[in-house]
């Protein structure tokens, strides 16, 4: 058993050469050993900045790689730490199975990560500019961990081959170790447990990195959100005065059409009531010209009835309202005529005088009467000589043959009282004519009037 470990890795390296060409991974030996082997590792790449979650599985992958060589490359002495040393080797085994899960972690997380950027940058902002260069940056976000995983698979699967390799020499070695078994368990198991606590700490600082990184990224992420937020209300502020601008000015148009319709519909609404005061006043004026004829009809045939004496009701039905009662009187009695009137008149002309004669008079006073009744003297409408009461009635006999009614009652009204009450049958009917031609008249006049 030799005090030095890399004088113990250096005669043992024959053995595992006559086996096969192989390449040995380069590992640092346990605490104190300043000599490095040959690893099967590809070249470092230039120096570039890494993705955070992948540095602790690399860190990782060389641990396992160097436990690997050391034990490939420690003499075991007897057949008993031959199969210690495959124990620790699952060991390691299960330790790279727990290192490929947080891998898988991590890859969840950064997924995790991802998805929440991509949902930051999914939100609207005012800025395409601002979220075209956050799509950007976020790709380039997928870019470099499409890379770092691309690169850790081939990393990987160059290892799992290197292992396969191992493992198949490994266990010729070990039969071989088995055979020579002896001294330096106790050197395995120190430098054994050296390796675990290197391990270990490659681990905590692994996690702790990981930590760091994801801290970083939150990190990052509140900042592009408070960037995303800060570019949304610098838009929205810019966008809100052009808003306020259109409003005013949409709500002046939307005024202004509304004026202009207020004034076109009351010009159409003046237009069309103009039209329809003029359609009323024709309506009106038709109205009227169609009662005016209707008036006129009736009072042609009430004037034809008043002039042929015959009853007056079927011609007042065609006047509108109540009839006045000079007419009324006349709707079912015939009234009289002029000519009637004329022909009846000498009858009560005698009885007027008559009844104008003095009573109980001689047969001088009689005569002296008669001869004065034959002849009268006027001066002017006065009677100077003769019977006042047959000038009257003479006056009135030459109006009636004239046609003035109303002149022949009028001197017929100047007779004695015994006169008029001798012909009042006749002067009832003369009046009663009378006042239906003049309500006739004044009913046309009226008419003409309203008409008018």
């Amino acid at each position: 058993m030799s005090d030095s470990p890399d004088k113990d890795m250096a005669p043992r390296e024959q053995p595992g050469a006559q086996q096969g060409p192989r390449q040995e991974p380069q590992a640092a030996g346990p605490a104190g050993s300043g000599a490095p082997a040959r690893s099967t590792l590809p070249p470092s790449p230039p120096p570039r900045k890494l993705d955070p979650a992948v540095l602790p599985i690399l860190i990782g992958v060389l641990v396992l790689g160097g436990a690997l060589a050391f034990l490939f490359l420690t003499p075991s002495g007897t057949v008993n730490s031959g199969e210690t040393n495959r124990v620790r080797i699952a060991a390691l085994e299960e330790k790279l199975a727990s290192a490929t899960e947080r891998l898988q972690a991590d890859e969840h997380r950064m997924a995790a990560l991802e998805q929440q950027a991509q949902q930051l940058a999914a939100r609207p902002a005012g800025d395409p500019a601002a979220l075209q260069d956050l799509a950007a940056r976020l790709q380039g976000i997928e870019t470099r961990d499409g890379e770092s995983t691309k690169r850790l698979t081939d990393s990987l699967a160059a290892l799992e081959s290197d292992l396969q390799q191992r493992r198949q020499a490994n266990e010729a070695r070990l039969t071989a170790i088995e055979k020579n078994a002896g001294e330096a368990s106790q050197q395995n198991a120190q430098r054994i447990q050296a390796i675990d606590s290197r391990v270990g700490e490659v681990e905590n600082r692994a996690a702790a990195r990981a930590a760091e990184a994801e801290r970083n990224l939150s990190q990052r992420i509140a900042e592009a959100e408070k960037q995303i937020a800060q570019r949304v209300a610098d838009a929205e502020a810019a966008i809100a005065p052009r808003l306020a601008a259109l409003d005013q000015s949409i709500a002046q148009r939307v005024q202004a059409a509304t004026q202009e319709l207020d004034r076109r519909v009351n010009a159409q609404n003046s237009a069309l009531d103009q039209r329809l005061a003029a359609f009323d006043a024709r309506v009106k004026q038709a109205e009227s010209a169609e009662r005016r004829v209707g008036f006129l009809a009736a009072r042609g045939a009430i004037q034809s009835a008043l002039e042929a004496g015959q009853p007056l009701k079927q011609p007042l039905s065609g006047l509108p309202g109540t009839p006045p009662p000079a007419l009324q009187r006349y709707a079912e009695t015939a009234p009289p005529t002029e000519a009637t009137l004329r022909l009846s008149f000498e009858e009560a002309a005698r009885a007027a005088r008559a009844a104008a004669e003095p009573q109980g008079q001689g047969v001088m006073d009689s005569a002296l009467a008669r001869i004065q009744g034959l002849v009268t003297v006027r001066r002017g409408d006065q009677v100077v000589v003769g019977d006042t009461a047959a000038g009257h009635l003479e006056a009135a006999r030459w109006a009636l043959d004239a046609g003035d009614l109303a002149g022949a009652l009028q001197r017929l009204d100047a007779l004695p009282p015994e006169s008029k009450a001798a012909m009042r049958g006749w002067l009832d009917q003369a009046q009663g004519l009378l006042a239906a031609q003049t309500a006739l008249r004044n009913l046309s006049a009226d008419r003409n009037g309203g008409a008018g």
